[in-house]
């Protein structure tokens, strides 16, 4: 029974955060490759999926990486917006790879990120190839499947030459589950990249802990009371 129970409380200690932590994903330890799908990824504190969808409901294509200098140009070919070659933004910190849409031309691809744990904040560089006319909207949700609007940032008419943007959402109404990254107003923005996507995990309730604590302490009353039988 003892044994029953310290491996429950193992298994129920680990699927949470034991504190608070920051984590940033960058796409650099991945082992990645220039057109390389990306799916989820499991950080420090937390469990991260990507999608991308031509909708606000949610996304149904996986997202892929793209290569900083790349020959083949595979997030932003030049025939396309502003004319960039060779995937390389004209400033920010993508380091040697970064998540792209799929590139297709006919319409934005919208970025959806899903945590399997909470987060109190989330941020992330959008690398902004096209003329875009339109807005670039960061919005976190509360649900884990982008629903409940719990904070938004949004950048009017990005650039469109390759320059960083930074979206940040830091006081959100209650903690994140979920966040997209869509394009409203008319763009037709489809050459972009996202990079150095942060976030600080939720600790764990100290109810929780307090659960567990009150458990070990009933499970060593009940030896004792065995001894003194």
């Amino acid at each position: 029974m003892k044994k029953l129970f310290v491996i429950g409380l193992i298994l129920f200690i680990g699927f949470f955060p034991i504190c608070a932590g920051a984590d940033l994903i960058d796409f650099e330890s991945g082992g990645y490759a220039e057109s390389d799908s990306v799916g989820t990824i499991i950080t420090a504190t937390n469990q991260v999926s990507f999608y991308q969808s031509k909708n606000s409901a949610g996304g149904v294509f996986k997202s892929n990486i793209a290569e900083v200098g790349g020959s083949t140009q595979y997030a932003f070919r030049s025939m396309i917006g502003g004319e960039t070659l060779f995937d390389t933004p004209s400033g920010g910190n993508p380091g040697s790879y970064f998540l792209t849409d799929i590139n297709v031309q006919a319409n934005a691809e919208n970025y959806f990120i899903q945590f399997s744990s909470p987060v109190a904040d989330i941020s992330l560089d959008l690398y902004d190839f096209d003329n875009g006319t339109g807005s670039a909207v960061l919005t976190a949700y509360s649900g884990a499947i982008w629903t409940g609007s719990v904070g938004t940032y949004t950048v009017s008419s990005p650039p469109g030459d390759g320059s960083v943007v930074s979206l940040f959402i830091s006081n959100p109404s209650s903690d994140i589950l979920s966040a997209s990254l869509t394009w409203i107003n008319g763009s037709i923005d489809d050459e972009t990249g996202i990079d150095n996507i942060s976030f600080n995990t939720v600790p764990i309730p100290g109810a929780i802990w307090l659960l567990g604590s009150g458990l070990l302490g009933l499970v060593a009353i009940r030896r004792r009371k065995k001894k003194a039988a």
